[in-house]
């Protein structure tokens, strides 16, 4: 019998709060614990090499997928939220206030491509460019950001047929030092990396994918 008064009472007492719930301005359902969820913004990549010769002949084209090295990821947080802040491996002076706009090639022969690398191999100096970015696929939910070489590297020496090996590209935010948000190698597989001649052209077109 005291078991069954007990229950009686309990269910009096629920009754009563829920009774004055209802009465007042307060919503039940904000009462309920809501699921906390978040969208990813990840980033990812893709570059295309064109080789041209010196009629503008095309004579090689190369493509892959990219990613994003780590020094990238963490330099575009900083960019985005805070430039004061040092974070992670992002090169914090004064290289900050810089696009990533800037491609340069590399003929050092590669030890392997991963998220960590901050440098390439062996930077071929002149061959470099800053570039503008074009913006597509807004409103989707993605946004593709396209950096490419408004004009191709020229490999033109003027004295003989000089062969170069290019064997990787950097999309950096300096022309010199600086950080590197993508380092891609040209060589997969059976392919030795893009070998050049004095005369040729070689395009590179960095398409970055944010969302």
């Amino acid at each position: 019998m005291k078991q069954i008064a007990l229950l009686a009472i309990i269910v009096g007492l629920s009754a009563v709060s829920m009774a004055a719930i209802y009465a007042s301005d307060l919503d039940p359902t904000s009462l309920v614990v809501a699921n906390s969820s978040s969208d990813k913004v990840g980033m990812y990549g893709h570059i295309e090499f064109v080789q041209a010769d010196s009629s503008g002949n095309i004579i090689s084209y190369y493509q892959t997928d990219n990613f994003v090295t780590n020094q990238g990821a963490e330099c575009s947080a900083a960019k985005l939220f805070d430039l004061s802040e040092t974070v992670g491996t992002c090169d914090t002076t004064g290289t900050l206030v810089n696009e990533f706009l800037n491609i340069r090639l590399g003929n050092g022969v590669p030890i392997g491509t991963d998220e960590t690398r901050t440098a390439l191999i062996t930077d071929m100096g002149g061959f470099k460019v800053d570039s503008d970015a074009v913006f597509g696929n807004l409103g989707g939910g993605t946004v593709d950001v396209t950096v490419a070489t408004e004009t191709p590297f020229d490999f033109t020496t003027g004295g003989g047929n000089v062969t170069l090996n290019v064997f990787e590209a950097g999309l950096f935010d300096e022309t010199t030092g600086g950080n590197a948000f993508a380092i891609q190698n040209t060589t997969s597989g059976a392919n030795p990396g893009i070998d050049v001649n004095d005369g040729d052209t070689l395009a590179v077109t960095w398409t970055i994918t944010v969302g």
